[in-house]
């Protein structure tokens, strides 16, 4: 085989692949919805994040340390990773979980599907990143949403505007949060993503735990009710 049939049939592999990590993400994604939902109805939303973040921040440090990464000790790289977590995990997480307690999860699954939108119209504001604006990929994001509301279904699109609004906007702004997540993430380009990842997300969970504990007292919650038994 050549070398240019090599390149071809490793490219391809490599396409696959990628793809197949596309859809396995979409397939997380768009699930994490519906658990929010079911799970919202027995666990208040800044317990349900606090324990999210915080299981997150325990795997993510123990896999940094067995890759042999420390985490940073400069104050200033934690302040700015309290940043990265607030934006890309504390805020947006919290957001979608209050949102999901008064409108239903498709809906909160298309309203979430904005982030792309709102990354080009900061780039076209400020102009970061202007150069790279084409009107291809405006018409990309736009299908892509529209391809997001004709997945989950055009009646989820139905609540938009007549019921809770406030919760609607809480969802938009945690995709505005996601949209501004990686501009400031750009920081730690030099530094490797489990680190980043590990530190932001042990941020989010300092900043979650004591939230949950002064506002929810998670450990006075009444238990979930029981499923009926099948016989």
């Amino acid at each position: 085989m050549s070398t240019q049939a090599q390149r071809t049939t490793s490219g391809q592999i490599t396409l696959v692949i990628e793809i197949g990590l596309l859809l396995l993400l979409s397939l997380i994604w768009g699930s994490s919805f519906t658990l929010i939902k079911v799970a919202i109805a027995a666990i208040p939303p800044f317990t349900m994040v606090a324990a999210r973040v915080t299981i997150a921040a325990i795997l993510l440090v123990g896999i940094a340390h067995a890759q042999g990464h420390a985490l940073p000790r400069r104050g200033s790289v934690w302040a700015a990773f309290f940043v990265q977590g607030l934006l890309q995990s504390a805020l947006p997480f919290t957001l979608i979980s209050w949102g999901e307690m008064h409108i239903a999860s498709g809906l909160a699954g298309v309203l979430n599907a904005t982030p792309p939108m709102f990354v080009l119209a900061i780039a076209m504001m400020t102009g970061r990143g202007r150069q790279a604006v084409t009107r291809w990929k405006i018409i990309g994001v736009a299908l892509g949403l529209a391809g997001v509301a004709l997945t989950i279904g055009t009646d989820a699109l139905s609540g938009i505007g007549t019921t809770a609004p406030l919760a609607q906007a809480a969802v938009v702004g945690a995709s505005l949060c996601y949209a501004l997540a990686p501009m400031w993430g750009q920081r730690f380009s030099k530094r490797p993503a489990i680190v980043t990842a590990a530190g932001a997300m042990s941020c989010a969970a300092i900043l979650m735990l004591p939230a949950a504990a002064v506002l929810e007292r998670p450990w006075a919650l009444p238990p979930p009710p029981r499923m009926p038994s099948r016989r």
